[in-house]
């Protein structure tokens, strides 16, 4: 019989250093699991922060590329513009041109016309 309870209380002892360790393993369990939830929680707030940015630059860029747009009809019209205005001054240019052989070729027709008068 004592043999029987020193067995008892060895077991007890055994139990109760299996349920400390138990117990010691679920206190770590339940810490880490504490740590894992605010780094989630951190996380998932560092993720919203960082799409509403993604956001923001998103319409940014895309109010940029209106405005690119925009810029670029804006300057090829221009462009369209200077490009007759070029070809009138070429126009202009040939008339003037041909105006002043017309009197250059009459200058000197006059000038061989009166040398020969004389």
């Amino acid at each position: 019989m004592v043999e029987e309870r020193d067995g008892l209380r060895h077991q007890l002892q055994e139990a109760e250093r299996s349920l400390a360790s138990a117990r010691e393993k679920l206190e770590m369990g339940e810490t880490s699991n504490k740590q894992l939830v605010a780094q989630i929680n951190y996380l998932t707030q560092t993720n919203e922060s960082l799409m509403e940015d993604i956001d923001d630059v998103n319409e940014r860029m895309s109010n940029e590329l209106a405005n690119c747009r925009q810029e670029r009809s804006v300057a090829e019209v221009r462009c369209t513009q200077l490009e007759t205005h070029c070809e009138k001054l070429t126009e202009l240019e040939l008339e003037t041109w041909k105006k002043i052989s017309d009197i250059y070729i009459f200058i000197v027709n006059s000038y061989t016309q009166y040398g020969k008068i004389r």
